[in-house]
């Protein structure tokens, strides 16, 4: 879990504005003083490491006290270049995770012999062709999962259960699935949300709404289950070997 900025809480010094630069993993900060006219030139009034054990950091400077407050961040962190010139908004992306198979092949690789990527032709024929999928929530999560499918089912099982992974940043962004569902030419699914989903009623709410979206959509759909007393995500399920259930819905 990383530990980021959350806010400025005194946010004047001297009529001029505060910005902190924290790296959340030396913990070490920056507080830059702009002054009021422009964010041009910035002189910098303090510097320091935050102590593990500290959320808060109070601070003076020429005698008028202030202070910045830390928070724990999320596992995953979406980048934006919507304040830069021509840039883009930040969006919550799927996670195309290919079996190792298709991972390892180079798009960019070129045959001397014909001057075409036939690398990548084999990705897009795969893309194209139709399959199964596991969906999850966690990009990391689908990469340790994907590796080791291979390891625990046979490549018949693995013509039906999927080969590959995509993964949401969340459960409550599976409306997400859809456009890539059908841009892999996918026609059934195999769900592996965290098995904690039974004791969190949000996670379940949002497990029944794509269940039922998927079906709404002519998917066949296998629900993925095992032990939760063992392992909670798909990732850890795979890595320790425990028994893994399907139920057709």
């Amino acid at each position: 879990m990383l530990i980021m900025l959350k806010k400025v809480i005194k946010s004047s010094v001297l009529g001029g504005k505060l910005k902190v630069d924290f790296n959340s993993y030396t913990r070490k900060y920056k507080v830059l003083l702009y002054s009021a006219i422009g964010k041009k030139d910035a002189t910098v009034i303090a510097e320091g490491e935050v102590p593990v054990d500290q959320d808060v950091v109070n601070l003076d400077y020429a005698g008028m006290k202030y202070a910045f407050k830390m928070q724990k961040g999320g596992k995953y962190f979406w980048v934006s270049s919507a304040k830069q010139k021509d840039g883009a908004k930040s969006q919550s992306p799927v996670s195309v995770v290919y079996n190792p198979e298709i991972a390892r092949l180079d798009p960019t690789k070129v045959d001397p012999n014909t001057g075409k990527t036939t690398e990548l032709e084999q990705i897009k024929a795969y893309s194209k062709k139709p399959k199964a999928v596991w969906l999850t929530e966690g990009g990391l999560k689908a990469i340790i999962a994907t590796d080791y499918l291979p390891m625990r089912f046979n490549q018949q099982q693995l013509d039906v259960i999927g080969r590959d992974f995509l993964a949401v940043g969340g459960v409550s962004q599976y409306s997400h699935f859809l456009p890539m569902l059908k841009k892999l030419n996918v026609t059934s699914v195999t769900t592996a949300y965290d098995m904690d989903f039974q004791e969190n009623q949000q996670v379940k709410d949002n497990y029944r709404k794509l269940l039922k979206m998927l079906k709404q959509h002519g998917y066949k759909v296998r629900f993925a289950n095992w032990d939760l007393s063992k392992a909670k995500g798909i990732d850890d399920a795979l890595v320790k070997g425990i028994e893994i259930n399907f139920k057709e819905i």
